[in-house]
């Protein structure tokens, strides 16, 4: 188990203005995000297969940590994003998979993909939460 897709969503979201924290989440490696107008959680798993079958509990769990935190946030509360990433391939049906969990608007906004530790490919996963990319 590899913390380089964590170090490296680390970095991107540092550069975009997030103050990062890293969150001692027994089951998988996490991080905490935020700026002024968002905040959110970004969780890394070793597989498709395991991300499918403990996001939901994982996320609710580290949630329930930060209640009276993002209780508090106020409109930011609003504005919530869990980010669920993969290490490795995943399957099409897996894809589709990832875009009911996308779908699936209770608590935060989700975001749900495969990656391996690539920068680009780390980058594009984390785009909607991102600061607006100028064309190269």
């Amino acid at each position: 188990m590899s913390d380089e897709v964590l170090l490296i969503a680390s970095d991107h979201l540092s550069k975009s203005g997030y103050d990062v924290i890293v969150d001692a989440a027994p089951e998988v490696r996490c991080i905490g995000f935020e700026n002024d107008v968002l905040f959110g959680f970004l969780f890394v798993f070793d597989s498709a297969e395991a991300l499918l079958d403990r996001w939901s509990a994982i996320s609710e769990e580290v949630y329930s940590r930060y209640q009276f935190q993002i209780r508090s946030s106020r409109d930011k509360a609003w504005n919530a994003y869990s980010i669920l990433l993969a290490e490795g391939q995943s399957t099409e049906q897996q894809r589709r998979l990832f875009s009911e969990i996308e779908e699936d608007l209770v608590g935060t906004r989700k975001i749900a993909r495969s990656v391996s530790p690539d920068e680009t490919e780390i980058r594009n996963a984390l785009l909607p939460v991102l600061r607006l990319q100028k064309a190269p």
